[in-house]
């Protein structure tokens, strides 16, 4: 089959079996809020009314406490969804005893990644409710100089979240701790990429490992067109080395999905570590 019917099908059994599934409700509608209020909370003796982010060509952009807090959980609720979600789907797979089957067929390896990190990424829309009510709820001013710069970091942050769900997914099809890998990358990638408090307070050593996270990038450009009156041209370095980064990841499952179906073929099973 080719990628983009697998990717349909994919899509097409995967939202109709959890898009209303309550777990998801719980993820996507209540969670996020409750933890955007706790990072927020986190600031609150320190008497924070905005936070400052250091980009590569921008000295600084000042943004909005509250906007910091939930344009962080917009951003890190689609890579869950994208990554951890997907990861969750494959391990159902491998507990009902098809995901072997599934990668034996015919079907376009990637087109099964892709699909399921779109059919993961569309219990996003829940979060986008829970999202409005709470803008609304807190006041949130947002801080916009260009539609352009707006329109084009969100784009570019979904396919990169995207394509970092799959490089994730990749190795979660391989493995039966694919659940724990993906709880144990939580915790690493909030703290080093500045989700919860700008990357420029990290010690020297941690920054190096967090400007090779793509997530840092998106964090820092939807907060600066969003909440901080950047341009297009303010953060085209930002972009550029997320494409680039989109395009490695993207290599990068090509080759680990060769090296799973020399297992499969081998073996019959996909269990690797």
């Amino acid at each position: 089959m080719g990628f983009s019917r697998v990717v349909k099908a994919q899509m097409t059994r995967w939202v109709k079996s959890e898009f209303f599934r309550p777990q998801n409700l719980i993820w996507n509608f209540v969670l996020p809020l409750t933890w955007g209020l706790q990072f927020y909370f986190l600031y609150i003796p320190f008497q924070f009314g905005e936070i400052s982010l250091q980009f590569i060509k921008v000295s600084n952009a000042q943004i909005n406490l509250v906007g910091y807090t939930l344009s962080g959980q917009v951003c890190w609720m689609l890579f869950v969804n994208a990554s951890i979600f997907g990861g969750a789907f494959f391990l159902r797979e491998r507990w009902g005893g098809t995901l072997e089957v599934l990668f034996l067929s015919p079907a376009s390896r990637m087109g099964i990644i892709t699909g399921t990190a779109l059919a993961g990424a569309s219990n996003f829309l829940w979060f986008i409710a829970g999202l409005v009510i709470a803008v609304v709820l807190l006041n949130v001013q947002l801080n916009i100089v260009s539609w352009v710069a707006v329109v084009v970091s969100l784009f570019v942050s979904f396919l990169v979240l995207i394509a970092l769900g799959m490089f994730f997914e990749t190795f979660f099809i391989a493995s039966r701790l694919g659940g724990m890998w993906a709880t144990a990358i939580q915790e690493p990638m909030q703290f080093l990429s500045g989700l919860i408090f700008p990357i420029q307070y990290l010690p020297k050593v941690l920054q190096v490992l967090a400007i090779t996270i793509p997530f840092t990038y998106v964090l820092l450009i939807v907060r600066g067109t969003l909440l901080g009156s950047l341009t297009l041209e303010s953060i085209v370095w930002e972009l550029s080395i997320l494409i680039f980064m989109m395009f490695c990841l993207i290599g990068l499952c090509l080759v680990f999905l060769k090296c799973v179906e020399k297992h499969i073929k081998r073996h019959a099973n996909l269990t690797m570590f």
